[in-house]
């Protein structure tokens, strides 16, 4: 957390001019008689004591314990701190009178602490370092702790490690579209409703970014790990770039989300393990080529989100490597899938096939990205 808050603060320093002088406190603005422009609201948190970093013990339900605190707010008594949280990450700072510890709860009642929670935690970064407008106070902390979507919870929340690779569900997904252009630069890009409605409660300023692949279900998985058992440094990069973003748009007047797309199109994310059982289902259609569909259907690869291949290439070529256990070749998403906004597909020209066994059998997926964007020039598929 404490990395990603440097990281943080190199890509927002001078994002915002400083803030005046006077004024209350609050994670936005540590108050007194002089203001600190955003820079040095997170350098403020990072000299903080190392007893901030104190992990929360009570991470999974548990009855029993009569020492929460909680909002003085009776509108969000439904939000639990433990005191190991309360006292490491709230009574530091001048929201601390706020909060209060609450009557016992039913012994029989299992609560576990909110703050130990990923996109709780993420509201408290946000009041503390991107909250210069004074937009959020406190009760962005329960009302993210309430996000609730009809969906459920993003797939990857209970992720146990970084090595666990990401489940594929079926529901719809979202991706980054230009408010401005109508262009969907990243279709293969996909992130839950769940992770979604909190982006958007953090983050009102690129809300309208975010839209949906399709109106209807279909397979896939999370760009996001909003793990609460560890921290995943990709999801960490991606969230960083989020909020160069919101820098950005706030300084031009619209949405601009160019930091983040450029971002995703050069650093590919890890391999996080294998999948197995993949149900195969046979090619439905011929291949686009180099014409754009949007009735055809396409595999995604999870990590190189420009590269989409039709159902009849991924058959002659993906399919055999795949039976052959190459690790590239399993790191399509497990069921094909329109694109909306149109594919092309990427393996019908021999030069691609060819750029595509070299990358298979070396694991060479920084190779394999490089050719995908060089790709994008309609040139390079003749053959």
């Amino acid at each position: 957390m404490r990395k990603f808050l440097q990281s943080l603060n190199q890509e927002l320093q001078g994002g915002f001019a400083p803030q005046q002088p006077g004024g209350g406190g609050g994670f936005g603005g540590f108050g007194g008689s002089g203001g600190s422009g955003i820079g040095g609201l997170i350098n403020s948190f990072i000299q903080q004591p190392q007893h901030s970093n104190v992990p929360c013990p009570r991470k999974v339900p548990h009855p029993g314990f009569p020492d929460w605190f909680g909002l003085t707010d009776p509108r969000f008594q439904y939000f639990n701190v433990c005191p190991t949280c309360y006292h490491s990450q709230i009574r530091p700072t001048p929201y601390a009178g706020a909060f209060a510890q609450k009557p016992p709860a039913p012994p029989h009642l299992a609560l576990r602490c909110d703050m130990s929670r990923f996109w709780v935690r993420m509201a408290g970064l946000v009041l503390m370092t991107m909250n210069q407008d004074r937009r959020h106070d406190v009760t962005l902390l329960p009302r993210v702790s309430g996000v609730t979507v009809q969906e459920g919870m993003c797939p990857n929340t209970h992720l146990d490690n970084e090595n666990v690779p990401p489940p594929s569900v079926s529901r719809v997904w979202y991706t980054i579209r230009d408010p401005n252009t109508g262009v969907i630069p990243l279709p293969g890009w996909t992130v839950c409703s769940h992770c979604v409605v909190n982006m958007q409660t953090l983050c009102p300023t690129i809300s309208n970014a975010w839209v949906p692949i399709s109106q209807t279900p279909g397979e896939g998985s999370c760009a996001f790990v909003p793990s609460d058992h560890f921290d995943d440094q990709y999801t960490s990069q991606q969230l960083q770039y989020a909020a160069t973003c919101v820098v950005a748009s706030a300084q031009a007047g619209r949405t601009d989300m160019s930091a983040l797309v450029n971002w995703l199109r050069d650093n590919t994310p890890p391999a996080r393990g294998s999948s197995s059982g993949r149900p195969w289902q046979a090619p439905s259609g011929p291949c686009p080529q180099n014409y754009p569909s949007s009735t055809l259907r396409c595999y995604v690869m999870r990590d190189v989100f420009d590269f989409m291949v039709c159902e009849k290439c991924f058959a002659e070529v993906i399919k055999p490597d795949l039976d052959r256990g190459l690790e590239l070749a399993r790191r399509f998403n497990t069921a094909p899938s329109t694109m909306p906004s149109g594919f092309t597909c990427q393996l019908y020209s021999a030069r691609m096939r060819q750029v595509w066994a070299h990358a298979a059998s070396t694991g060479d997926i920084a190779f394999l990205g490089q050719k995908v964007r060089m790709c994008e020039d309609w040139s390079y598929h003749r053959t």
